[in-house]
């Protein structure tokens, strides 16, 4: 499989062109036909009375790497799934894992990891979603698309980094390994909302202008460069 992630909620990277940037797309859930699982305003809830097997599935024809928020009424858990190509066309197919909504808090962006086996180069073209607590409602909204190679750099970092707070506020800081010359934030549609120039490998960057989401960091040191996320 391509360089299978999964970020913030779900990253993946299946049949993407290399961009070079991030981008958004709609994500269109269908309940299974018959299977008995309901979605309602963006409210999911997998019944007893479902079959075994219900969830959903994105009609969508775009191939998406995505992430979500989500907020249920007590603990639900969530599991996605790719399969060869819209379903029903089950097989070959691969979990990508599952992520639990805390009941009763806030609306929250979960986060689940995956490691792809290397062996598995198969183009998955469906992704599905279950939600494998009964009778729980889950809200689910916000699902966003990612590209695959800025995304990819992650993972080939040339240096080391931290960044913290990581629910970031009106300041990220951030350490680093190398001086760091320029560091660019960029939004979700792949925009370039904000730069700077520290010149150092410590340094605070004031974020209190940028409106709450999911941004992405490109670091450069020279002939270096480092990617991580902050949430804001």
């Amino acid at each position: 499989m391509k360089d299978l992630y999964i970020l913030l909620i779900v990253l993946l990277t299946i049949g993407v062109s290399n961009a070079q940037s991030t981008y958004s797309a709609s994500i269109t859930w269908s309940p299974f036909d018959s299977s008995g699982a309901t979605l309602e305003n963006d409210v999911y809830t997998f019944p007893s009375t479902a079959q075994a097997w219900a969830g959903f599935a994105n009609t969508n024809a775009v191939i998406y790497p995505l992430n979500f928020t989500a907020s249920a009424d007590s603990d639900a858990t969530i599991m996605f799934k790719v399969e060869n190509a819209p379903h029903p066309d089950v097989n070959p197919n691969a979990e990508l894992g599952t992520v639990t909504v805390i009941g009763g808090d806030p609306a929250a962006t979960y986060e689940v990891v995956y490691n792809p086996d290397p062996a598995d180069t198969h183009p998955y073209r469906s992704l599905l979603m279950y939600v494998q607590t009964q009778d729980v409602a889950v809200t689910m909204t916000n699902f966003i698309i990612y590209s695959d190679d800025v995304l990819s750099v992650a993972k080939a970092n040339d240096f080391e980094l931290s960044l913290y707070p990581n629910l970031a506020k009106d300041i990220v800081r951030i350490s680093a390994v190398e001086s760091i010359e320029v560091v660019r934030i960029y939004d979700l549609s792949g925009r370039l909302v904000k730069q700077a120039s520290p010149r150092k490998a410590a340094f605070s960057v004031d974020v209190s202008g940028l409106s709450k989401g999911v941004y992405l960091l490109k670091l450069s040191a020279g002939d270096k460069e480092a990617i991580t996320k902050m949430i804001k």
